[in-house]
């Protein structure tokens, strides 16, 4: 999962360059500010977010690109309709509670409005890029990141410093409080995510291992075929000192073109595990 700073003044201009030419002085009012309502370039937001997260997913940093496959996440969902809703997200972020106002609370404006706060719908502050939440094409679609979450409460956790952290079985966790009550149901915001869905330990769980030898990027994505893959998973990984009895089968899993080329759209895992352990 990737922190963000969103602090990108030129998408900034762009958002309120957009909401200025909304307004229509002969009517006293804005037209078109809904996200989808077609004058908004999503394209565009979406080329500001990828620059910034480096071309990875917000919470699962699989690679991604400005393509169909890639999708605008909301920070505050659209269906967020209320003040009351907002307090949760500006309670643990300063950025969103200085940014953010609700679009149901600007649109009906009957004098052009300085920005900030932004209508949440169209807010870059409010904003970031997801993958579409496929792993196989086979099985488990839309089992992760925003596909998964809906509509539901998660904590801002791009918006919040040093709050993930992954453990060495590829397991990640937040530092603040993740769980929360809804409709007198507890759940734990990254569970809900799914995050933690095996496919994904086993992923971070080979970076690991990766990280933890002398294997470079550049042997990695020059992998091509399978005696490739073994060679690699041969020299650096099976004689890996921090790997398990339990690895060489998970090693084995990975000895294929369909999942060597899942592993490599996670390669930011790789500096991740050698910066931090």
């Amino acid at each position: 999962m990737v922190t963000l700073n969103k602090n990108n003044q030129t998408a900034i201009d762009y958002v309120t360059n957009f909401i200025n030419g909304q307004w229509f002085e002969d009517s006293n009012r804005y037209l078109g500010l809904g996200f989808d309502d077609g004058a908004f370039n999503k394209a565009t937001m979406k080329g500001y977010c990828l620059e910034e997260q480096n071309n990875v997913c917000c919470y699962c940093s699989r690679e991604i690109g400005n393509n169909n496959h890639t999708e605008l996440e909301h920070i505050i969902p659209r269906s967020v309709d209320t003040e009351n809703a907002l307090q949760p997200y500006f309670n643990l972020s300063n950025l969103l509670a200085e940014n953010i106002v609700l679009q149901e609370s600007f649109r009906p404006s009957t004098v052009m409005q300085v920005t900030p706060p932004f209508p949440h719908h169209i807010a870059y502050h409010n904003i970031v890029a997801s993958c579409n939440g496929i792993t196989f094409k086979s099985s488990e679609y839309f089992t992760c990141c925003n596909r998964k979450r809906e509509d539901d409460f998660i904590p801002p956790y791009n918006l919040i410093q040093n709050n993930i952290m992954y453990l060495h079985d590829g397991t990640i966790y937040s530092t603040i409080d993740t769980t929360y009550e809804e409709q007198g149901i507890q759940y734990n915001s990254i569970t809900h995510l799914n995050l933690n869905k095996q496919t994904l330990k086993n992923i971070r769980r080979i970076w690991f291992l990766l990280a933890g030898t002398d294997v470079t990027i550049n042997q990695l994505t020059q992998a091509i075929t399978i005696d490739d893959y073994k060679e690699i998973f041969t020299l650096y990984l099976r004689a890996n000192p921090l790997k398990v009895i339990n690895d060489n089968n998970l090693i084995d899993s990975f000895e294929n073109e369909t999942s060597w080329k899942i592993l490599m759209y996670y390669k930011y895992f790789l500096n991740y595990f050698r910066n931090n352990y």
